[in-house]
C-alpha cells in the first residue's frame, strides 16, 4: 500500500500509538516493491535462466545447482530508489537459494545454500540460451516496480508487547501494510523474529532467546534488508517454510563496500 509519511503521522496520532509517532515515523524506511508483470519489458525478472555473465558459474551447495529466484538491474528502479545511496545506480543483482534443502539460516552451516551476485556492469549481463540446469527452473516474469515506505517492524515487535494497542495495531496493518509483493530494500516485514537477530544467531551459534539478546535496537540498525521474497505460488511458482518469507540481508558496512557475498539469508514460516 502507498502511503505519505503525513498520512501515517496523522493516523498514529489520532490513535493509541501517539506517544509513539515521533519514533515510528523517524524509523520509516524507502521500499522498492517488485510486482510479476506480463506487459513489463524490463530485464530485471523472477524465475527463468539468469543473465549471468561469462566467467560466472552458477552456485552451487553440497554439489547441487540452487535455484535461481531472481534478477535486478539497477539501472531500472534507479528512480524509484529516489537518491537512496544504498545501492548503486548501475548494475545487476542475482540471487539464488537452495529450495531442496530448505535451510533457515540460522546456522552457519547454511551459509552455502544461497548465494547473491552482483555484476557492476549491466552490458556485461545479456539473456542467452543456458544448458539444461539440474535444479528447479521456476516461471520467468519481468518485473514492474513501485517505491513505497515501509514501517520500523523492530520496534513495532516490542509495541506489541502492549495489550492496549491491539485494536490500533489491527487498524495500522489494515491501512499501511502490504505483505504480498516482493521487496527490494526498507524494513523486512516479519513472519517471526526480526531477522536481524537472526543473522547474529547465524554469526555465533549462541542459540540465545530473543527475549535475552540485549541491543535489539543497535542490532536492527546493523543489518539491513536487502530484498524480502515471500512464498507465492501463484503468480512464481515458489513457496517455502510453510508459507513463509526469505529475508536476504546485509550489513551496512558490507553494502557500503558492495560485499554481497557476504550476505545472510534468514528463512521464516507463518
Amino acid at each position: 500500500m502507498i502511503f505519505e509519511p503525513s498520512e501515517l503521522r496523522q493516523f498514529l496520532c489520532a490513535s493509541r500509538f501517539a506517544p509513539f509517532a515521533d519514533d515510528i515515523c523517524a524509523g520509516l524506511r524507502r521500499a522498492v516493491w517488485m510486482h510479476p508483470d506480463y506487459e513489463s519489458r524490463t530485464r530485471s525478472k523472477f524465475g527463468g535462466l539468469p543473465a549471468l555473465p561469462d566467467g560466472v558459474a552458477w552456485p552451487a551447495s553440497n554439489g547441487r545447482e540452487i535455484e535461481f529466484l531472481l534478477q535486478v538491474f539497477l539501472s531500472e528502479c534507479a528512480t524509484e530508489l529516489n537518491g537512496d545511496m544504498t545501492l548503486p545506480d548501475q548494475g545487476v543483482l542475482f540471487f539464488f537459494y537452495d529450495f531442496q534443502e530448505m535451510p533457515d539460516g540460522v546456522v552457519q552451516s547454511d551459509s552455502t545454500a544461497f548465494r547473491v551476485i552482483f555484476e557492476p556492469d549491466e552490458e556485461r549481463c545479456v539473456d542467452a540460451g543456458q544448458s539444461k540446469r539440474t535444479c528447479e527452473v521456476y516461471p520467468e516474469k519481468r518485473i514492474r516496480f513501485d517505491a513505497e515506505w515501509t514501517l520500523p517492524w523492530a520496534l513495532l515487535t516490542a509495541l506489541q508487547d502492549n495489550p492496549m494497542l491491539d485494536e490500533a495495531f489491527a487498524e495500522l496493518e489494515e491501512r499501511f501494510v502490504d505483505y504480498v509483493w516482493q521487496q527490494l530494500l526498507g524494513h523486512a516485514a516479519q513472519v517471526q523474529t526480526p531477522p536481524e537477530l537472526d543473522c547474529l544467531r547465524a554469526e555465533t551459534n549462541d542459540g540465545v532467546d530473543e527475549g535475552e539478546r540485549p541491543g535489539r535496537h543497535d542490532i536492527a540498525s546493523d543489518w539491513l534488508l536487502l530484498a524480502q521474497l515471500n512464498s507465492y505460488p501463484e503468480e512464481l511458482g515458489w513457496a517455502w517454510l510453510a508459507e513463509g518469507s526469505l529475508y536476504f540481508m546485509i550489513r551496512r558496512a558490507d553494502l557500503a563496500e558492495l560485499r554481497f557475498d557476504r550476505v545472510q539469508c534468514i528463512g521464516q514460516c507463518s
